[in-house]
């Protein structure tokens, strides 16, 4: 365990809850928007992948970003790029602050998925997770991401990372209309083909709409009261947490309540202070869901700091903090918040 880097990320964080950050230390990556799954509620497989950044280009941004301290590769299905574990391998190798490294997956080719991970965790993150995609039983899993026999395949794939050394892995549900009354009967089923399989391995997410990432604007879902009590009867079930990353988890789904009354983020959003969106092509974006543009890294030298520290930056700043934005509550940009908001966090207040 790198004691320095750590000891780096608990000042960033610090630095976030007095609005003194200078830079992001977590950024969202899309590797490709290449995927083989066809989601009814994610329009990403649609999109033909093109102009994405080389392996060069990564290697010259991770040169420049010595302040990260975690990067969530994502996609598309970020193995289906030949080169992810290069990509992913080049941050760990230039960006001595870089803790945590994460990506979803969904499950699909569990050989390449299984082999992109074993070369990653030789490189030894200190906290490298995996997070394979299960929205629901079988069949309603099957339908929802439009693959027969994806369920039976993310299986698969779960068990083999579980046996990947210096790997954490999880299951990420993403609730939707379809779903909703489904979670109990998931943890059944995964529990009989998993033993041992444990509630707090389950991830719950709320769906969200993003016409620059998700490409799928003309589909929106309505976030009830009923996602909150299936929410809510997960947190019951799963007790107090015992990891920081539980309590981050924790600290979300109290909150839900307050986002689906509201329909506003329930706190100060750290978007360009704690974090920052990359795309495919390099353009930088406040997060994965608000379609505002702040800048092409490729214009900039491969450097984020020219973009963050910006006027444009600054402006799309200021817009944050007046809410006027599409106000999103998920997990991909809530946690670097609760993190810049951890008293209001713990006291369960705005």
């Amino acid at each position: 365990m790198r004691h320095k880097a750590w000891f780096n990320l608990a000042k960033k964080v610090i630095a976030s809850n007095r609005r003194e950050l200078e830079m992001p230390y977590k950024l969202t990556y899309v590797v490709t928007k290449e995927c083989h799954s066809r989601c009814l509620h994610c329009d990403i497989w649609k999109t033909k992948p093109q102009n994405e950044l080389t392996l060069d280009e990564l290697e010259q941004l991770a040169r420049n970003s010595p302040f990260l301290s975690w990067v969530d590769f994502t996609g598309g299905e970020p193995t289906d790029r030949a080169d992810f574990a290069e990509i992913v391998q080049t941050f760990l190798r230039h960006i001595p602050d870089l803790l945590f490294v994460h990506f979803p997956t969904n499950g699909i080719n569990t050989k390449r998925i299984c082999e992109a991970a074993r070369n990653i965790a030789r490189c030894r993150p200190d906290k490298f997770v995996v997070t394979v995609s299960l929205d629901g039983p079988a069949a309603a899993h099957d339908k929802l991401r439009g693959i027969p026999g994806n369920f039976s395949k993310a299986i698969q794939t779960y068990i083999g990372l579980r046996r990947i050394e210096g790997l954490s892995v999880y299951l990420g549900m993403t609730l939707y209309p379809e779903n909703i009354n489904m979670v109990g009967q998931t943890f059944e089923e995964v529990r009989r083909a998993v033993p041992g399989f444990r509630p707090d391995e389950l991830h719950l997410n709320l769906p969200n709409i993003s016409e620059h990432y998700y490409e799928n604007a003309s589909t929106p879902i309505e976030v009830n009261e009923e996602f909150v009590r299936i929410i809510e009867n997960v947190m019951k079930i799963r007790g107090l947490p015992l990891s920081p990353f539980a309590l981050l988890e924790r600290l979300y789904q109290k909150q839900v309540r307050q986002y689906v009354q509201t329909g506003v983020c329930p706190q100060d959003c750290s978007a360009l202070m704690s974090s920052c969106f990359l795309s495919e092509t390099g353009l930088i974006y406040p997060c994965s869901i608000w379609d505002q543009p702040v800048g092409s890294i490729r214009e900039h030298g491969y450097d984020l700091r020219p973009i963050i520290k910006g006027q444009r930056a600054v402006d799309l700043r200021r817009e944050l903090l007046a809410k006027n934005c599409p106000n999103c509550w998920t997990p991909c940009e809530a946690y670097q918040t609760i993190a810049a908001n951890l008293v209001e966090s713990i006291k369960g207040k705005r």
